[in-house]
């Protein structure tokens, strides 16, 4: 039953241990250890064959990792190749499509100076059109009725007939040279007039498309992507002309050019306004104007907690003085909203930030009535159109309420 050590058995296991940890490692462990193993075997030769077979090895390496590295800037560069070759072809189409639409649209306005020219020749100061409007329907006739009673009267005093009747033309053909004047002073100050109005709304045209020239851009690149994808490049400057002139598009569908052109057409829209007075308000921000029934006063109000009642004519001719001549409203609290009774000339109505609706006498500066409204700032407050004595406000609360200016409850 004693166990006795045994030295070969040791070995043995120890030598087993140390293969399957060999086994277990990296192939730099499995290198080491065989040399290390067979350090006592080996020759110079050996060392320098070894050497020379790690050397080839790594340049092998190197190789394909060069190898990689090529294949993998080549699959970029075809790839980035595809790309723009892509955006070259579908910058060539929209290339195409631009040269496409202007020619289109230079042979319009060659048409559209070839009618302005005709129509002008054929309505405004022609000696010829004018002889033509004032020769009326039997005039003729009338004018030989003429002559001959003049040549009657005349005949008694022994002047001949064919001298009245030359004189008679000379006067006509002097008429008709001072109308054909007046005609063509007219059309000259007309077209000016036309002329001056028409540069200024080009001129206006032209900066709001350029303040929106990216999105114009981009708005007619896309457009005519989707007409060129849909087969409508052949006959979108035809069909696009025609919409441009009013005319149909023999029942063809609408063009890219079309859409851009009704695209341009809304965004360059203007209606210029003129300012007719300003007047600088020494009051804070304000919140309300409003003008009343008949518009002859103009209330306004903010957050200075009074409203400023104005004449309105006296604001119109920019004289401040006048305007504000008339003493301030003084309120408890900021003002958000104003409404003038559509009736009652004298009643003005007042909403404030703490829920508080206010009935004004403006002829007396005093409140006719006070309305705990809401539980939260008033936004707004009008009176009713139809009714003299109806009125409704909102207010942050989320509540509309409609109220009786005879009652002191909604």
């Amino acid at each position: 039953d004693k166990l006795h050590h045994n030295k070969l058995l040791a070995k043995l296991i120890h030598n087993a241990e140390a293969v399957d940890h060999v086994q277990a490692g990296s192939t730099l462990d499995k290198l080491k250890h065989s040399i290390t193993s067979n350090s006592h075997n080996l020759t110079w030769e050996d060392i320098q064959e070894l050497e020379k077979q790690l050397q080839k090895t790594k340049a092998m390496m190197e190789f394909e990792d060069l190898e990689v590295q090529m294949q993998m800037l080549q699959r970029f560069l075809s790839h980035t190749r595809e790309e723009k070759v892509g955006k070259l072809e579908d910058l060539t189409h929209l290339l195409d499509s631009l040269k496409m639409d202007i020619g289109s649209l230079e042979k319009q306005q060659q048409h559209i100076q070839a009618l302005k020219q005709q129509q002008a020749h054929s309505n405004g100061g022609c000696v010829e059109d004018v002889r033509r409007c004032t020769a009326m329907p039997g005039g003729e006739s009338t004018s030989s009725s003429s002559v001959g009673t003049v040549g009657q009267s005349w005949g008694t005093s022994g002047m001949p007939h064919q001298a009245a009747h030359h004189q008679q033309q000379l006067d006509e053909q002097q008429q008709q040279q001072q109308q054909s004047e007046a005609v063509a002073r007219s059309g000259s100050a007309t077209s000016a007039a036309s002329q001056s109005v028409s540069t200024s709304q080009v001129l206006g045209k032209k900066q709001l498309a350029s303040s929106q020239f990216n999105e114009l851009a981009e708005c007619y690149m896309r457009l005519r992507r989707s007409d060129n994808s849909a087969g409508g490049a052949a006959v979108s400057s035809a069909v696009s002309a025609a919409a441009l002139m009013g005319q149909p598009a023999g029942g063809q569908r609408g063009s890219a050019l079309e859409e851009f052109a009704r695209t341009l057409s809304v965004c360059t829209y203007q209606n210029k306004l003129e300012v007719r007075a300003e007047i600088q308000m020494q009051t804070g921000m304000l919140s309300t104007m409003e003008f009343n029934m008949d518009g002859t006063v103009l209330a306004t109000a903010g957050v200075s907690k009074c409203i400023k009642i104005m004449d309105a004519e006296a604001v119109k001719r920019g004289d401040v003085a006048s305007a504000m001549s008339d003493p301030d409203i003084v309120t408890r609290a900021k003002l958000s909203s104003l409404s003038w009774n559509k009736f009652i000339k004298h009643h003005l109505i007042s909403s404030d930030f703490e829920g508080v609706l206010t009935l004004w006498d403006v002829n007396t500066n005093q409140i006719v009535q006070d309305y705990e409204a809401h539980e939260k700032r008033i936004w707004s407050v009008d009176f009713c159109p139809c009714d003299p004595y109806l009125a409704v406000s909102g207010s942050d609360d989320g509540k509309v309420k409609v109220w009786s200016t005879k009652q002191h409850a909604a």
